[in-house]
């Protein structure tokens, strides 16, 4: 059995995230400017950003339901017209590749 890493993620990780996030719109419209200012903005009266390190030390430490890792990692495929082929193209949430990079410590500052 390979040995498991602690994690601990924060508030301040993911707004340390949050400053470096870019990218397009996923399927809820939310693009990842949106998302940063959402989680940048509200610091006293907003508390998004520790819930999504909470949410993210669940799915990181703990055993959730299917459901729940079905509900974030839904997307869409659309086919991107290659001549002579078709490319897969798998479109995601902004939270989606907000959670990983909290939890991988890529752009944290650890």
């Amino acid at each position: 059995m390979p040995l498991f890493v602690p994690v601990t993620i924060t508030a301040n990780h993911v707004e340390d995230v949050a400053k470096k996030r870019r990218g397009s719109a996923g399927l809820g419209g939310l693009d990842a400017n949106n998302l940063s200012q959402l989680l940048l903005r509200y610091r006293e009266t907003s508390g998004l950003r520790h819930e999504i390190a909470e949410f993210t030390m669940w799915l990181a430490k703990g055993s959730p339901p299917w459901s729940s890792y079905r509900a974030l990692m839904s997307g869409r495929l659309i086919a991107l017209d290659k001549n002579p082929s078709v490319r897969p193209i798998g479109i995601g949430e902004s939270w989606r590749r907000q959670m990983p990079s909290c939890s991988s410590g890529k752009g944290c500052g650890r």
